[in-house]
């Protein structure tokens, strides 16, 4: 499920996959994710960008869906119905959750 071995990944990517099945596969609007006893709001940003922010392991993550109106290879992949999510640790890129496939981006020492 990981490409890269880190002491919450697994976790996250749970996360993402509950995150998900709740912005792309859910057939009404759904509101909250459960995740570990906890109720995680979808939230947006002004944009409209649905988000989830969560705690795992004492950090804080924002889990983020890809803009599909940017011009990126990502962007054009969710506008054809792809399931990208992207994993925020604090104002930077952590991993990509794609279809399915979790991968951790970078892991600084």
């Amino acid at each position: 499920m990981t490409s890269v071995k880190h002491p919450n990944a697994g976790e996250l990517a749970l996360a993402c996959q509950l995150v998900a099945e709740a912005m792309f596969k859910s057939i009404v609007h759904v509101v909250f994710v459960e995740f570990n006893g906890e109720r995680l709001r979808i939230q947006r940003t002004k944009t409209g960008i649905r988000y989830v922010d969560v705690q795992i392991g004492g950090e804080p993550f924002r889990i983020m869906e890809q803009n599909r109106q940017k011009a990126s290879q990502y962007a054009k992949m969710a506008r054809e119905r792809h399931q990208i999510l992207w994993i925020f640790k604090g104002d930077q890129y952590y991993a990509r959750y794609l279809d399915g496939q979790f991968t951790i981006l970078k892991i600084k020492a």
